[in-house]
Order: structure tokens, then sequence, then C-alpha cells
């Protein structure tokens, strides 16, 4: 079972009980992390998957208005699940029982979840590529693209960027190219 005190997301095994599946309990909007509190002070093993935006770097619910719960459906009293804070009911079958997940997909899950509960963790703040920029005045030769082995003369640089002027057809052409296609001579 899982410890009142213990992080909202993470999970903490109650320990080996024999007949206890793995359910699906739906919640009611943006209710995850309230259910799963209320359900694991109430002494249910409860999990809820967390996954990270890229994009925003905020952490949400993998699956929203979902999450797991550990019971013995024939020995534990999960009716009072229904009644829990944030949560809406089991997801059951057609005969009105909950319907039990396979083991290996919630366990599957539960090993790849970091201990802030995410699933896939790349950490609180993923590293930026590690890329040193190429100085000002730098002769640099182009290793991918379409103008593959041209050389050029870096006017300034970035993580991400390198901006070079290339001499073409007798003319001088500015270029922005990404920094992983160039290499300085």
């Amino acid at each position: 079972m899982q410890a009142a005190g213990a992080s909202v997301c993470a999970f903490v095994p109650s320990g080996s009980r024999a007949g206890a599946r793995w359910f699906c309990a739906w919640t009611h909007p943006r209710d995850e992390r309230r259910a799963h509190l209320a359900l694991s002070q109430q002494g249910f093993d409860a999990y809820l998957p967390l996954r990270m935006d890229p994009r925003t770097k905020s952490i949400g619910s993998l699956f929203p208005g979902y999450l797991f719960i550990r019971f013995d459906a024939d020995r534990d009293a999960w009716g009072a699940i229904r009644s829990t804070s944030g949560v809406g009911g089991l997801v059951c079958s057609v005969a009105g029982r909950p319907s039990p997940l396979p083991d290996a997909v919630v366990g599957d899950f539960i090993s790849r979840t970091s201990a802030r509960g995410v699933v896939d963790d790349p950490g609180p703040d993923p590293a930026p590529d590690r890329v040193t920029p190429i100085p000002s005045g730098t002769s640099v030769l182009l290793a991918s693209g379409a103008m593959v082995g041209l050389t050029g003369i870096c006017q300034w640089s970035d993580a991400k960027r390198v901006r070079l002027l290339l001499e073409i057809l007798g003319r001088t052409v500015p270029m922005t190219v990404p920094r992983a296609a160039v290499d300085a001579v």
C-alpha cells in the first residue's frame, strides 16, 4: 500500500497480495492527482503514470482522466472506490464487475517510471546539445546537405546554427545551416 505522505504520483507497492489485479478507474476532469492521493490514503495500490510535454516541459497525466488501482475484486471492498474524491468509477465489463488489466501492461509502465512519476522521464531539464560554437572568421567545410564539400567562412554560430559566407559563382552568398552540417577546417 502507499504511504499517506508519499509523493502524489510515485508508486509504492504494498507487497505480495494474492489475487490482487490491476484495474482502471476513470476520474473527474483534471482530478487524477486528487483521486490518486485519496485512493492511496484508503490503502489501495494506486498508480498514476505521468508524462512530460516536450514542448512546454509541463508534467501531466499520461492517460488524462484515468489511473490504475490494484486490488482483489473478490476480497477487497472495491465499492468504496466509486465514492472516492476525484474518482468517477471503475472501467467495468458488461456484467458490472471491474475489468482486470494484464499485470504486464501496468508493470511495464511502472518499470519505466522515474522517481517523479514520469514514464520515460527525460529528466528535470534535458541538457542542451553540448556543441561548441565556431569562432567568427573560421574556415568551415559543409559536411552534409546540398552544398556538401564546399568551404566557407563562419560569420557567427550558436549551439544549433551557423551563419557562413560561401563563394558561389564569383559572389559571396550568406547561408545559415544546422551546426551539425559543418566542420571547422
